[in-house]
This record gives C-alpha cells, sequence and structure tokens, in this order.
C-alpha cells in the first residue's frame, strides 16, 4: 500500500475501533481497541507513517474472565 493508502485505511480503522471525545468527556490522546493481531499491527504502521513514533505510544491489555462454558458455546465445542 501506499503512503496515502495506509493513512486513508488507518482513519477508517480508527472511526471504526478507535475512542472518540465526547462532550462530557474529553481526550487529547488516541485510544484503539481491537483483539485482532493483524489489525492491531496495520493501525501502528499507520501511526509510523503519520508521524508517531513508538516513543509517545503507551500500550494497555486488557483481559476479560470469561466462564470456560461461555468459551466453549461460543467456539462450537459444548
Amino acid at each position: 500500500l501506499t503512503s496515502r493508502e495506509i493513512l486513508i485505511a488507518g482513519a477508517i480503522a480508527y472511526w471504526c475501533e478507535g475512542g472518540k471525545n465526547k462532550p462530557h468527556m474529553r481526550r487529547d490522546r488516541v485510544i484503539f481497541t481491537n483483539s485482532d493481531p493483524a489489525l492491531i499491527g496495520f493501525f501502528l504502521r499507520f501511526l509510523e507513517v503519520a508521524g508517531i513514533g513508538l516513543d509517545r505510544l503507551i500500550f494497555r491489555v486488557r483481559f476479560t474472565k470469561v466462564p470456560m462454558s461461555r468459551l466453549l458455546s461460543s467456539s462450537g465445542c459444548a
């Protein structure tokens, strides 16, 4: 992809998966939430092309506790 295409696709990815400012909750940061490693990697490439260095990023990982029965039923194993 060209730099222009990465910037356009990255803006679309942020529009879909990013945290936006709200009138009652203003933030001066970018928040991107997704569990797909390929999409996260692409978003990091987008930030690089946009001139945002890795030294400016803070990463947070969140794990959600899900009952095993729910995991098994959603995978078709139960």
